[in-house]
């Protein structure tokens, strides 16, 4: 029975992102993005109907005139008919790396907000941090604490809001301070 379903239609996996199109313009009020990144259409996402989850859109195959009727059981149709996955490590790649280069601070949450996605949390930016924590003691105090869902930290890191290149470590500099009472918590 899976295979005669495949064969007569289409599912369109969550977190797919489907062109401006008439076939799925009844998504316009619940999923409608336009951005930089992905452009304009609809993000599939994880909702809720009549009290039960959804994820994915099934459509009979027939509502894509441009779907060969020829098509193998199984084979990917995805490009024909112009849904995207937001292949999201290659973008994260493309626009946290700009000219060979980290982005920012400010640029890198740009591009979190346009991808849908929740950064770390930013507890802290400024320039006076070396004389706030002229010590390993004191970072490893700045690096105990809670996340806001409760976990323990695991630490910290620390970076320049923009990127500065160490030719000593042949990359942009960026240090992590690990908690260690999150290491002692989670030996094992």
């Amino acid at each position: 029975m899976n295979s005669f379903w495949r064969r007569y239609e289409k599912i369109i996996e969550i977190d797919s992102f489907l062109p401006i199109r008439q076939e799925f313009e009844f998504m316009r009020a619940s999923s409608y993005k336009k951005n930089e990144i992905l452009g304009e259409g609809f993000r599939l996402r994880t909702m809720r109907f009549r009290g039960q989850i959804s994820q994915g859109l099934l459509m009979p195959i027939s509502t894509f005139s441009e779907i060969p009727e020829n098509a193998a059981l199984g084979e990917d149709v995805s490009a024909i008919i112009g849904v995207r996955k937001m292949n999201l490590e290659e973008k994260m790649r493309t626009f946290v790396r700009e000219n060979g280069k980290r982005v920012g601070l400010n640029r890198m949450l740009e591009v979190c907000k346009a991808l849908e996605l929740q950064s770390v949390p930013i507890e802290e930016v400024g320039t006076d941090l070396p004389s706030k924590y002229p010590t390993v003691e004191a970072l490893l105090e700045r690096s105990d604490g809670e996340y806001p869902n409760g976990g323990k930290k695991e630490g910290i890191v620390i970076r320049p809001t923009e990127p500065i290149y160490c030719p000593l470590i042949s990359a942009s500099l960026s240090m992590k301070v690990v908690n260690n009472k999150y290491l002692l918590k989670n030996e094992d």
